[in-house]
């Protein structure tokens, strides 16, 4: 999601071992300036992930076939592309499919790269008025896109972006995220911002014509992060600790686990199977469960800052993120999976 891209071709398999996997700090952001991260995309089908960011910048981070053949200092000396996106905001999320490219944000901004977000590459996209603060956007192809944001903002688009159009929100919420499992099951989540915090998830089968609102209990926590595995299985998760899961598409919702405190605030959550599933948050937090989210175990990888977003490209490589460093885990099984 920014104006800046990073290509990282290089990986070290040292680090943070949990079974057959290994957390490594890949990219650090020294001193005060430079990208302040809040976000993860990637396509699950070349291995790549962007990372995202204030101040317009976006990190390409690309699998490596030839892993060995790189040292550290050449991976930082000979793999870093700076790229510029054509942008009114800082750009809130970002979304890859092949080689196109997507970011949103405030001011109603959108652009688009159909090149690998490369320099001269970005577009900026009209969409409904400049008043949109858009904080999510997903395409199931490269024509058929949603975005959603505050004060009940919903826009999609049926021809990759060129134009936009107002969707009107059967809720009146804060929608954050924005996500779907196929070209025609999908979900929205949202967030009454007062003393309830109830939580809606606006669930479509029909590719976005109509939205269905269902409620769950939160435990007044507000809620950060949302992941389908599947059109039925998901999750939510967020502050306190708060993690629940749906079975049925979103209609009933199970608390798995909630703490009192506010030590244990959770940003987001990724399934790599339907039993296995990741969830990161404050205070360097990193859960990981191999039963659906019956069971979360705590995985130190020695960060204690807040990790903002975690994303997987398929089962056996991942990255989860602070504002300012990026880990990639690897798992031994990633060369038979490719």
């Amino acid at each position: 999601m920014r104006k800046i891209t990073l290509l990282f071709i290089c990986l070290i398999f040292a680090g943070i071992t949990f079974g057959q996997a290994n957390w490594e700090l890949i990219y650090e952001q020294e001193g005060n300036g430079g990208l302040m991260i809040n976000n993860l995309s990637s396509d699950g089908v070349e291995y790549d992930v962007f990372v995202s960011g204030d101040r317009k910048n976006s990190y390409l981070a690309h699998h490596v076939s030839k892993i060995n053949q790189w040292t550290k200092d050449q991976k930082w000396a000979q793999n870093f592309l700076k790229l510029s996106i054509n942008a009114n905001s800082d750009p809130q999320d970002i979304f890859v499919l092949g080689k196109d490219v997507w970011v949103c944000g405030y001011s109603g901004m959108v652009s688009h790269s159909d090149d690998h977000g490369y320099e001269g590459t970005w577009n900026s996209q009209a969409t409904p008025g400049n008043n949109l603060l858009l904080e999510s956007i997903w395409f199931t192809d490269e024509n058929n896109g949603w975005a959603v944001g505050r004060g009940a903002a919903i826009i999609y688009t049926k021809n990759g972006g060129k134009t936009w159009n107002i969707y009107k929100s059967p809720v009146n919420v804060f929608f954050s995220r924005v996500f779907f499992t196929d070209k025609n099951n999908g979900y929205i989540l949202g967030m009454q911002r007062d003393a309830s915090n109830r939580g809606v998830i606006l669930k479509t089968t029909n590719a976005g014509k109509t939205w269905i609102p269902y409620n769950f209990k939160t435990n007044a926590q507000i809620i950060n992060g949302m992941y389908f595995y599947d059109s039925q299985d998901g999750w939510v998760c967020g502050d306190g600790g708060f993690i629940s899961h749906t079975t049925n598409g979103g209609r009933t919702w199970e608390k798995q686990q909630w703490y009192i405190d506010g030590k244990h605030s959770l940003n987001d959550i990724h399934f790599v199977s339907p039993d296995e599933g990741w969830t990161c948050g404050v205070r360097g937090l990193l859960y990981h469960t191999t039963d659906a989210g019956e069971n979360w175990v705590e995985v130190n990888i020695g960060e204690t800052r807040e990790f903002v977003a975690i994303e997987f490209n398929g089962p056996y490589i991942g990255w989860v993120t602070t504002s300012r460093k990026v880990y990639q885990l690897m798992d031994s099984r990633f060369k038979d999976h490719r």
